[in-house]
């Protein structure tokens, strides 16, 4: 669907581009504690989010080896929700 991550409004390359620049951006600045992909990445499927914050990860650390890069599931961040859905 429209505007979501894998859509033709939003194809995971543009998702992978935006965070290889965030990245690029920020890699020396001391205050970056780390990367968060996205919050609970709803609507999409897990196949789609699992390709798309693997390359986003692979494009972060091009760019920054340093930072925590943090993947959030598929639903809220709490163990009894944590994986596709």
């Amino acid at each position: 669907s429209a505007g979501k991550i894998g859509s033709s409004a939003v194809p995971i390359s543009a998702f992978v581009n935006t965070w290889s620049q965030i990245a690029d951006h920020y890699k020396n600045n001391d205050a970056i504690y780390g990367y968060d992909l996205m919050n609970e990445p709803a609507g999409i499927s897990a196949a789609v989010w699992a390709s798309a914050a693997q390359q986003a990860v692979d494009g972060i650390r091009k760019k920054d080896a340093k930072r925590y890069i943090l993947v959030e599931g598929m639903a809220a961040s709490k163990a009894t929700t944590f994986g596709p859905t």
